[in-house]
């Protein structure tokens, strides 16, 4: 344990460029040294199918709200119940999410099937917006509503729970769209439900906004805990600082 409690690490890196591998690697390496990690995504916290229609059908002229992702579609007091639960070190229910849920619009998956965590000593919480801090006034007015959630007490009460920060950098995030491109051309080769070119360009559309206006901040911010940050190249190799 750390200080007597779970150790909580931030991991924030753009959609695509390979969280989950990651996360899997360092809960492997963790294993190796008889840490007991667990890994949690902030997608697990999305609100439900009912209350992201609702929140779609209050702000109709905002496409950034229409779809699952951006700040403002999470459920942040259940995340920081959970993190707050897993640091204790204690026995937590989990939330899962299935994304194939509602026409691919996903939902909430029923209590009796989230997932129980007991006694971990690491617990990675991933996101692609995980660090995003509010600026005075966004340059995007449809980025209103996820700028309001950024100044929240739930969103930065939530990033309080951290102990140190993983942060994976991008040169450009336009990256993202051939990221996300890559992850489609590979379900459409084995046959599976594949986003389109274009629906790809619509999708990260709905995230780029946030990405162009957060990063700067979240790449510059002094985080007054221990924090690595790693510049991936367009095939998402480290590169080296020259």
């Amino acid at each position: 344990g750390f200080k007597g409690r779970t150790l909580c690490v931030g991991f924030h890196c753009p959609q695509g460029g390979g969280k989950t591998t990651s996360t899997r690697h360092l809960k492997t390496l963790l294993a190796a040294e008889g840490v007991r990690a667990e890994a949690v995504s902030i997608d697990d916290f999305y609100l439900t199918y009912a209350e992201r229609r609702k929140l779609a059908e209050e702000n109709p002229d905002n496409p950034i709200l229409q779809v699952r992702g951006n700040p403002g579609t999470h459920d942040l007091d259940l995340a920081g119940s959970v993190l707050r639960q897993l640091r204790e070190a204690g026995s937590v229910q989990i939330p899962r999410f299935d994304k194939a849920l509602q026409e691919g619009q996903g939902d909430r998956l029923p209590e009796s099937q989230w997932t129980t965590v007991a006694d971990c000593e690491v617990v990675i919480l991933e996101g692609w917006c995980l660090g995003f801090a509010a600026v005075d006034t966004p340059e995007n007015p449809h980025l209103g509503v996820v700028n309001d959630v950024l100044r929240s007490p739930q969103w930065t009460g939530l990033h309080d729970l951290l102990d140190c920060f993983i942060i994976f950098r991008v040169v450009d995030p336009a990256v993202v769209y051939d990221w996300r491109e890559e992850a489609e051309v590979k379900l459409r080769a084995e046959g599976r439900g594949a986003m389109t070119k274009e629906q790809v360009v619509a999708f990260v559309d709905r995230y780029m906004p946030a990405y162009r206006q957060y990063l700067p901040g979240l790449y510059a911010r002094e985080w007054g805990i221990p924090a690595l940050q790693v510049t991936l190249d367009v095939s998402r190799q480290p590169m080296v600082p020259p």
